[in-house]
């Protein structure tokens, strides 16, 4: 799955399994039988959800937006 957050969402399960350190998008690689972090990865979409109400992250990484997560600074 690809996440296209810039790399600006913390990774809190470390559940991201490439594109560190990539300026566009990191993946997570889900295999067959394999157990699914479902909070830690909620946390990750919660935050690039978050993230593009304020805006997008071009809005939240210039500080724009208010707040990563939507609300005013």
């Amino acid at each position: 799955m690809f996440l296209y957050d810039r790399g600006m969402v913390p990774d809190p399960g470390e559940i991201i399994t490439g594109g560190h350190g990539n300026k566009t998008a990191r993946t997570n690689s889900i295999r067959v039988d394999e157990d699914v972090n479902a909070p830690a990865l909620g946390t990750i979409f919660e935050q690039i959800i978050a993230n593009n109400r304020a805006g997008g992250w071009h809005r939240v990484q210039a500080g724009d937006a208010g707040t990563a997560d939507g609300t005013s600074a």
